[in-house]
């Protein structure tokens, strides 16, 4: 069976702009991962807000949030990490 999983938090960030090119590095991360299938990760800037959705085949409701999170995790882990002098103001 195909779920829809959402999965939202809060950063804290002193930089909106980093905070948006660390979504944009998060959402070529998660497009990478198997079993995600039309994945996408939005945020509001100014609050911090993050959510990545995506849906994920799994045999029941608790196999479905147990892979979304493990994709999740995975591709948060799987960010390249930049300076923040390298962000674009």
């Amino acid at each position: 069976m195909r779920y829809y999983i959402e999965l939202a938090f809060t950063v804290l960030t002193g930089s909106p702009d980093a905070l948006d090119q660390h979504t944009d590095d998060l959402m070529d991360a998660l497009v990478e991962e198997p079993g995600a299938i039309d994945a996408d990760v939005c945020a509001t800037l100014a609050t911090g807000k993050v959510a990545i959705s995506m849906y994920v085949d799994a045999a029941d409701d608790e196999s479905a949030f147990g892979k979304a999170l493990v994709i999740a995790r995975s591709a948060i882990h799987n960010v390249r990490v930049q300076p923040a002098e390298s962000v674009d103001a």
